[in-house]
C-alpha cells in the first residue's frame, strides 16, 4: 500500500516493490479431516474490517477511493494491486506455507505426507493462486513475477529454489538491472519443482520433469536468457 506513496513522496527516486511470500487474497480454509485453526490473523473476508479498524491501516489511496466502503480490501494485494502504479516483483510459492498452515487450517502435521483430502485443498488452493498472479504473467504487465511450485513461505534464497536455472534474485536483478519482462512460473503441478525442499511430485500434479522445460519457455516468451555473467548487488528498493 505504500509503493505509490513513496513514488509521490521522493519523485526523483525509483520506486518499486519486491514482496517476498505477500500476494494474499481472502482465506476459505480447508475444513476437512484434521483441519486446525488460525494461528496468526483471521484471512477470511468477514476478519477484515476488525484487522483494518484494529491495525488503523493506512492503504493505497487510489484503491480506498474505489471502495470508498470497505477500504480494508485494499489490505490484500489481490485486491489493491490494479489501483497501485508503480512497478512491483511479487515472489510467491504455489503453495505458501504459512498461509495455509497458520491462516487456512491445513495441519502442518501431515507435511509431507499429505492425506487426499488434504492434497484436494492444496490443489485448489494453488489454482486460485495462479488465477490471481495471471494479470501480472500477461505480457503486457510490467510486474515481474517468480512462482515455484513449493512448499514454502519467505525461503527463496540466492540459490534455491530454481525456476529455468534462475533464483529469484537472479531473477529480480533481470527484471530490475535489465528490464527483462520476467515472467516464471512452474506449470508441472502440484509440489512439484525439484529444487524445493519438498521435491517429490504428488498425485495432483503431472511430474516434477515438466517444470524446467515449461519454465524455460515461460522466461523465452519474456524476452529473457539464462544469466552467464556474475549477479549484480541488491539494490536499494525505495531510492538510487
Amino acid at each position: 500500500p505504500h509503493l505509490d506513496w513513496l513514488a509521490q513522496r521522493y519523485p526523483r527516486a525509483t520506486v518499486v516493490g519486491a514482496p517476498i511470500a505477500g500476494f494474499y487474497f481472502y482465506a476459505h480454509p480447508y475444513t476437512g479431516p484434521g483441519h486446525t485453526a488460525s494461528h496468526l490473523a483471521d484471512f477470511r473476508e468477514a476478519a477484515w474490517p476488525g484487522h483494518y479498524a484494529l491495525w488503523q491501516s493506512f492503504v493505497d489511496e487510489s484503491c480506498a477511493a474505489a471502495f470508498p466502503t470497505a477500504p480494508w480490501r485494499c489490505l490484500l494485494s489481490n485486491s489493491s494491486w490494479p489501483y497501485v502504479s508503480s512497478r512491483a516483483f511479487v515472489s510467491e510459492a504455489q503453495s505458501d506455507k504459512v498461509v495455509l498452515t497458520a491462516h487456512d487450517w491445513v495441519p502442518a502435521s501431515q507435511d509431507p505426507d499429505w492425506s487426499p483430502h488434504v492434497l484436494r485443498y492444496l490443489s485448489q488452493w494453488q489454482v486460485n493462486m495462479s488465477a490471481a498472479l495471471a494479470p501480472l504473467m500477461d505480457p503486457a504487465s510490467p510486474h515481474g513475477v517468480f512462482n515455484p511450485a513449493c512448499f514454502l513461505h519467505t525461503g527463496f534464497s540466492a540459490h534455491a529454489p530454481l525456476i529455468a536455472n534462475h533464483s529469484y534474485l537472479e531473477a529480480f536483478g533481470e527484471w530490475y538491472f535489465r528490464g527483462t519482462p520476467v515472467k516464471l512460473q512452474d506449470r508441472c503441478g502440484l509440489l512439484c519443482n525439484p529444487t524445493c525442499a519438498h521435491s517429490g511430485s504428488h498425485p495432483a500434479s503431472t511430474g516434477a520433469a515438466a517444470a524446467p522445460s515449461e519454465a524455460a519457455a515461460l522466461l523465452s516468451l519474456a524476452g529473457g536468457e539464462p544469466r552467464t555473467d556474475p549477479e549484480p548487488p541488491m539494490p536499494h528498493l525505495a531510492c538510487r
